[in-house]
C-alpha cells in the first residue's frame, strides 16, 4: 500500500497536525469521500497534537516521541513512525526547516521482495470415470 503522511505545524495556534493518506486500489475504494482526497490518495486519519507535548517528547528521545504520537486510532508502523519522529525533530529543531513535511512510503515494493512466488493451486481437470450417483 502506498501511504503518505502530511505533517503541518501551526505556530499561531501552537498545534501540530499529522494526516495519514493511502492510495487505495479501485476495487477497495467503495465510497468517495468528497474533499478528503489528495492526488489520488484518500485521507485515512488525522491527529492533532499540542506543540508542548511534542517538544517534551522530543527532549525525552525518539522512542518517547513515537509513543507520544501513537494513539489508539493512529498507530503508524515502526518504519513510518521513525520517519515521522525524524521529521518532527527537524520541524521543532533549533534550525527551522519549515512548517510542513510530506513523507511517502510504498510498502508494495518492500513486501514484494519478501514474499515467496505464488504457486498455482487452481483446480485441474482429472480424467477418469465420474463417481456413481445415487
Amino acid at each position: 500500500m502506498k501511504l503518505k503522511y502530511v505533517i503541518t505545524r501551526d505556530e499561531q495556534s501552537n498545534t501540530l497536525k499529522i494526516q495519514e493518506f493511502a492510495k487505495l486500489e479501485k476495487e477497495m475504494k467503495r465510497w468517495e469521500l468528497s474533499g478528503r482526497t489528495q492526488d489520488d490518495y484518500t485521507l485515512l486519519y488525522e491527529e492533532s497534537f499540542d506543540d508542548k507535548t511534542v517538544k517534551n517528547a522530543i527532549k525525552d528521545g525518539r522512542e518517547a516521541l513515537i509513543s507520544a504520537i501513537r494513539t489508539s486510532c493512529f498507530y503508524p508502523a515502526s518504519e513510518h513512525a521513525a520517519g515521522i519522529a525524524e521529521s518532527l525533530t527537524s520541524l521543532f529543531g533549533k534550525k527551522k526547516t519549515g512548517l510542513f513535511f510530506e513523507l511517502n512510503f510504498d510498502d508494495n515494493e518492500k513486501y514484494k521482495e519478501k514474499l515467496p512466488p505464488v504457486e498455482d493451486h487452481s483446480l485441474t481437470k482429472q480424467q477418469g470415470t465420474p463417481p456413481p450417483s445415487d
